[in-house]
């Protein structure tokens, strides 16, 4: 409705400043109205999935058939990784490095003693100044 469509009523606007701020009310309301419609859930949303019920196994065969599909697919899986270490996969060839024994990890570089040798050190020297110091009562 266009400002001059608005008829004069008891306690509707009159000034030309009014009828835009009731022109830009009705268009706010308008906006508020589409982003309503747009946040509502889909009428008809994909159904559930149902939980799957499964009764209770014994671990120890659960890890049994685990390690049997394992052994059973270990060269396509082998395969897999390698196809994607190919592809520029860092997590996979960093892996089939580690599994392979291709990688070794440094001896630490010891410059020093230990933290916890200098700690225990400091400690001692406390202990033995408390104890050589003469004790005021």
């Amino acid at each position: 409705m266009q400002s001059s469509e608005i008829e004069a009523r008891p306690g509707w606007p009159v000034t030309p400043l009014e009828n835009a701020i009731l022109d830009l009310d009705s268009e706010l309301r308008g906006a508020a109205e589409w982003r309503r419609f747009l946040l509502l859930p889909m009428t008809n949303p994909r159904p559930k999935p149902q939980p799957v019920t499964v009764a209770p196994q014994d671990p120890s065969q659960v890890a049994a058939a685990c390690r049997r599909q394992i052994v059973d697919n270990a060269a396509a899986i082998t395969q897999g990784l390698i196809d994607a270490a190919n592809a520029g996969s860092y997590q996979a060839a960093k892996f089939l490095f580690e599994f392979a024994g291709l990688t070794q990890t440094p001896p630490p570089v010891s410059s020093g003693p230990r933290p916890s040798e200098l700690v225990l050190a400091e400690l001692k020297r406390i202990l033995a100044e408390e104890s050589a110091s003469p004790q005021v009562e």
